[in-house]
């Protein structure tokens, strides 16, 4: 399936596998956020930009550690 694109006509997804917007209540809204003009760019961005989290992780460690932020697990 192509980034930001959803059609429910047979054989629109990826697989034998309908996409999520035909599966899920109401994800016909997440598909609309992801058919936002520019959206596909912003999306392609981030993807690109995970790779660079690595390089960063020992600074957040360091800052979790030495300020210990209240934290909400659920």
């Amino acid at each position: 399936m192509i980034l930001g694109s959803c059609s429910d006509e047979p054989g629109a997804s990826a697989g034998p596998v309908p996409c999520s917007s035909c599966t899920i209540p109401g994800g016909w809204l997440d598909q609309a956020g992801l058919d936002r003009p520019g959206n596909k760019e912003i999306q392609l961005q981030l993807f690109w930009d995970y790779q660079f989290n690595l390089d960063v992780y020992p600074d957040f460690q360091r800052y979790l550690r030495q300020h210990q932020p209240p934290t909400l697990v659920t």
